[in-house]
């Protein structure tokens, strides 16, 4: 185990003389050395995990088109840190509806590895549906199930999820054809989203929502029939990429006391939702 090659020998004349004499010498090579052959398999293992979640960046007309930047698993870690499966016999179920290369789903299949949970996994392009399809296809966790399916979330209307969550890319297009409160495509995702009977929602947006006036519907609507439960504050630091600040926002359906405050920094607090929002000002 501690990487001591079978041919050293510790003793010249293996007598007990001289075993007493060494044996302290001994002890400490023993007990303080760096058991090489270990480090050299976790460091093996260590380099596949981080090439199995390093994300791709998207095609240039994805980025143009959509404003669709990947997101960094740093990023995805700090918001799965805050998700809480704490029943072991329930199966959870949870939707992304624009998997990317699907690094929400690894941080959280990693985190509760030994939870029952239902993935459902959503990817619009062709090309990186094929390869969520390829990865997840041979996951051996009899805990986990995923369901890889290639089309447009707003043609997806399976309903009953516990968790909705994602990264909707940013860019302006009326896709939301039921209710066209908003011109921009992240805000239908929220809105979908909310249609799908889930229990809570986490999506990444742009900062700008939590006071924009094209966005005053959704946000009357979200509070008229959700309860918000966290933010989290990345300035503009969630993309390499993109120079915009965005946040974190996770909305619930059940009843909370206060509202979670976080900064990409690691400062958080909390405070009553009536402190931070009112009817009598639109932000």
């Amino acid at each position: 185990m501690m990487s001591i090659p079978n041919d050293f020998k510790f003793l010249e004349t293996n007598s007990i003389d001289e075993l007493r004499k060494k044996e302290p010498l001994i002890r400490r090579v023993i007990g303080e050395a760096v058991p090489t052959n270990v480090f050299r398999e976790i460091a093996i293992n260590y380099k596949a995990k981080l090439k199995g979640i390093k994300e791709e960046t998207g095609t240039k007309e994805e980025k143009i088109k959509f404003a669709s930047f990947y997101t960094k698993s740093n990023i995805v870690s700090k918001i799965i840190n805050n998700i809480h499966i704490d029943n072991k016999n329930k199966v959870f179920k949870i939707l992304e509806p624009s998997a990317g290369s699907g690094v929400f789903i690894d941080v959280i299949s990693r985190k509760f590895f030994d939870r029952k949970i239902e993935f459902t996994i959503i990817e619009k392009n062709k090309k990186a549906y094929k390869k969520l399809l390829k990865k997840y296809s041979g996951k051996m966790n009899p805990q986990h199930s995923f369901k890889i399916v290639n089309n447009d979330f707003f043609e997806f209307h399976e309903t009953n999820y516990d968790l909705i969550i994602g990264n909707p890319p940013f860019g302006i297009e009326d896709t939301y054809k039921e209710n066209e409160m908003s011109p921009d495509i992240y805000t239908s995702f929220i809105l979908h989203s909310m249609n799908l009977k889930s229990n809570e929602i986490t999506f990444i947006i742009p900062k700008t929502f939590l006071d924009n006036p094209k966005f005053s519907k959704v946000r009357k609507l979200i509070l008229n029939e959700w309860n918000l439960k966290r933010v989290i504050d990345f300035d503009s630091r969630a993309f390499s990429d993109a120079r915009i600040e965005t946040i974190s926002i996770t909305i619930t359906k059940d009843n909370i006391d206060s509202v979670l405050i976080q900064t990409i920094n690691g400062e958080e607090f909390r405070k009553n939702q009536n402190d931070i929002i009112d009817e009598r000002f639109d932000a």
